[in-house]
């Protein structure tokens, strides 16, 4: 990578330069893993939607008990963070995409724009985002539970007979 007169370049980008195939190839698992761990925690929360709408003892016993609304809510703020996650995902990926082909469309905002988009992208990577999935999943999983012991339910939940 050649320097040209009065341009300096410091060794994180020499580095970046050297190393661009293989921090390409890095990016690319990493989104790869983070769309299947997206996709188990919408489907998680969608099947325990579903399972307690379409479940009529489970149903039932949550009426009874008054946490329907906390347990639906539990499970559909789940899906819903994880929906806003990937839609600001997508953006950061059209933004970079933006930028690769054509590093001028920016014009003279291009360096705070790309600074603030950075600091967007650091926070996605954070763990905390999939914490929170998880507890609000496992919030969601622990008041039906409970709803379901407290003998809300007359009859246990059982599978239709097989024709």
């Amino acid at each position: 990578m050649g320097v040209t007169a009065g341009e300096s370049r410091t060794p994180w980008a020499d580095y970046l330069a050297e190393h661009k195939e293989e921090l390409r190839r890095s990016k690319e698992r990493l989104r790869r893993s983070d769309n299947i761990l997206r996709a188990w925690f919408i489907a998680y929360g969608v099947g325990g939607l579903v399972v307690l709408v379409s479940r009529e003892p489970i149903f039932q016993s949550l009426r009874e008990s008054g946490f329907f609304l906390l347990a639906t809510g539990l499970f559909f703020a789940g899906v819903a963070f994880q929906i806003f996650l990937g839609i600001l995902h997508k953006k950061m990926d059209q933004f970079d995409l933006r930028v690769a082909e054509d590093p001028l469309t920016m014009g003279d905002k291009r360096e705070a724009k790309a600074s603030r988009v950075g600091r967007v992208q650091k926070a996605l990577q954070w763990a905390w985002w999939d914490i929170l999935t998880v507890i609000l999943y496992a919030a969601a999983t622990i008041v039906t539970i409970v709803s379901l012991s407290s003998g809300g339910a007359t009859t246990a939940p059982t599978m239709p007979a097989m024709p």
